[in-house]
């Protein structure tokens, strides 16, 4: 049942992403979030992104600002942040899988290796993109070792000294790779997230029909298949 769910559920994503009308992005994104408001009325999804979107939402500067959404090809994110009145910019190695209104300035990059000049974003997102940076599923450069520290250093780098780095993603008992992505545990997600300050960390589980907020234990104490959800914010050190 699982599995037909959720294959209803991306074939129907499929089919919203082909519907191409830039002047429609930000209700595009208001409905997809109301129907992800509907998962747990019909048993329950674990696809946590929103509760992603409203953790990055939550933590952004004030606007106007200059913000980076990356991994954004097949993100409705940036059409909020413009919604927002955001200064928005979206990066990805993949051009966008639809239009872009001139008003959101895409980039064509590597995460690992980013022409972009230094302290140049007031904020920048990254949901659920760390775990894929340098595994070559989305035809990036396959990574032998520390792609996602790569991208981590890159964001960084291109952060003003004052801005914030919001990261999110999946985490569990302990680091696998997981269908050509990582499955972050502990030791090497504290590694990761050490690279800069933080200053703010929120936990999530799935417990089988909704995300719900826990402690950090509880949420890397899972195994298998099931995984729990780390969100940060972050800053550059001093």
């Amino acid at each position: 049942m699982n599995k037909l769910k959720y294959r209803v559920i991306n074939y129907i994503g499929r089919l919203w992403n082909s519907f191409d009308c830039p002047m429609l992005g930000e209700l595009k994104f208001d409905i997809l979030t109301k129907v992800y408001r509907i998962f747990p009325l019909i048993g329950g999804i674990d696809f946590p992104r929103l509760e992603e979107w409203q953790f990055v939402i939550k933590n952004l500067p004030a606007s106007p600002a200059k913000i980076l959404d990356v991994g954004a090809t097949t993100s409705l994110f940036p059409f909020k942040l413009k919604a927002l009145k955001y200064e928005t910019y979206c990066l990805d190695q993949r051009l966008p899988s639809f239009s872009l209104p001139k008003s959101i300035v895409f980039c064509q990059d590597n995460l690992m290796d980013v022409s972009i000049d230094s302290d140049t974003f007031d904020a920048i997102s990254c949901i659920s993109v760390i775990e894929h940076v340098g595994m070559g599923r989305y035809n990036d450069p396959k990574c032998s070792e520390n792609g996602d520290e790569k991208a981590i250093k890159e964001m960084l780098r291109i952060l003003k000294p004052t801005g914030y780095l919001i990261i999110t993603t999946n985490i569990c008992r302990k680091t696998y790779v997981y269908k050509d992505e990582i499955r972050y545990g502990k030791d090497r997600l504290d590694k990761l997230i050490s690279l800069g300050k933080i200053i703010k960390a929120e936990y999530r589980y799935f417990d089988g029909r909704r995300w719900v907020g826990c402690s950090e234990q509880k949420a890397f104490n899972q195994k298998g298949d099931d995984f729990g959800l780390a969100m940060y914010v972050l800053t550059k050190k001093q």
